[in-house]
């Protein structure tokens, strides 16, 4: 399986130890408490060279590869970048990329491991666009990023300056009532708020004037292992009686989702191995079939309005 510039094994025997696992989250922990910085919250970076990541990267890149049949020939901008894999696949479709994150460190990254003579990786803060000049692109990608946000509304009029005026946003989300979150309750620490399907389809529409969703479907081992990794979230609930999750501060809450998130992963990998690693791109279908079901909500906005 290639990742990025890598090449990484999935069939090799070297599957983490639970022993490995805690040593590295314990690493991971007293680094944590010795910087202090919000750069070690990383729950939401996919780094594709961690094999434990593999069906997310998957998940992630089912919606880049849709994303490339509108992007030929193009001036693009994908906002919250993040480990770069997405925004080298668009440049090779794309006439210029220009691919932004706020971790400098995530960027550096990005920029040693992929090198395109049209892609550039910009260390930039989504409220931070309005330096940008006026319709500047033809495509904005914006993958994961509205959720983690106070005031979504004052991204999406960013955007709206910046598309030409045929311009197209592509834009995802996590489904609030897909069924894993269903199955779990779980609310995700780093998320400001998570969108229904009309939820969505009405803060789009405020912005744009022809909005189309489509949804993110799985295949039957996809949905194998999220039933999977719903079983061991649901016990780690059950732990928690008293419902502390509710009451402790946001900080310490999404620290704790971090390590719990990593230690679930190695956990479902080394018991589910084949099954994991046995997931593709194409076990992904991007449809506008029962959006209500879907892993993630995907739109297709153009037309922006007032710009």
């Amino acid at each position: 399986m290639l990742y990025g510039d890598q090449n990484v094994d999935l069939n090799s025997d070297s599957r983490p130890s639970l022993q490995r696992v805690m040593e590295k989250l314990l690493l991971e922990m007293v680094l944590y408490l010795f910087q202090g910085n919000g750069e070690r919250i990383m729950a939401e970076r996919t780094d594709p060279t961690q094999k434990t990541n593999h069906p997310f990267y998957c998940q992630y890149m089912a919606v880049y590869e849709y994303a490339t049949q509108y992007v030929e020939a193009n001036q693009l901008l994908d906002i919250g970048c993040g480990e770069g894999y997405g925004a080298y696949l668009l440049a090779q479709h794309a006439k210029e990329v220009h691919a932004i994150d706020k971790h400098k460190k995530t960027i550096q990254k990005a920029q040693q491991k992929y090198s395109l003579p049209n892609l550039s990786f910009i260390v930039e803060d989504v409220k931070k666009l309005s330096k940008h000049t006026l319709h500047t692109f033809d495509v904005v990608c914006c993958f994961h990023v509205i959720e983690h946000l106070k005031e979504p509304s004052s991204l999406l009029v960013d955007i709206r300056r910046l598309l030409s005026k045929s311009g197209i946003l592509l834009i995802s989300t996590p489904n609030r009532y897909s069924h894993f979150r269903r199955t779990t309750g779980m609310e995700w620490p780093f998320h400001e708020r998570e969108y229904s399907v009309n939820e969505f389809r009405e803060l789009l529409s405020v912005h744009f004037n022809n909005v189309e969703l489509y949804t993110l479907h799985t295949s039957e081992n996809v949905q194998k292992f999220q039933d999977i990794r719903a079983r061991y979230v649901q016990q780690i609930f059950r732990w928690d009686i008293l419902k502390l999750r509710q009451w402790l501060p946001k900080r310490v809450l999404q620290f704790s989702f971090d390590v719990g998130g990593k230690l679930l992963k190695s956990i479902v990998s080394i018991n589910n191995h084949d099954l994991m690693y046995g997931i593709t791109v194409s076990d992904f279908q991007i449809t506008d079939k029962q959006l209500n079901q879907g892993l993630d909500l995907i739109g297709i906005c153009r037309v922006p309005l007032n710009s």
